[in-house]
């Protein structure tokens, strides 16, 4: 599955992982048709 590395609200890149690395490492799940550049905020997407 893809997750993103969030910094300041904004997604900064995008990790191909399972889901216990991700947690480990505080990643985001990542839906299908955001990416780097996306803002994450409150569990919510919104494209830049």
């Amino acid at each position: 599955m893809r997750y993103a590395v969030i910094r300041d609200g904004v997604c900064v890149n995008i990790v191909v992982s399972d889901a216990e690395f991700a947690g480990q490492m505080g990643l985001v799940p990542l839906p299908d048709g955001f990416g780097v550049g996306d803002f994450y905020e409150k569990g919510m997407w919104r494209r830049a």
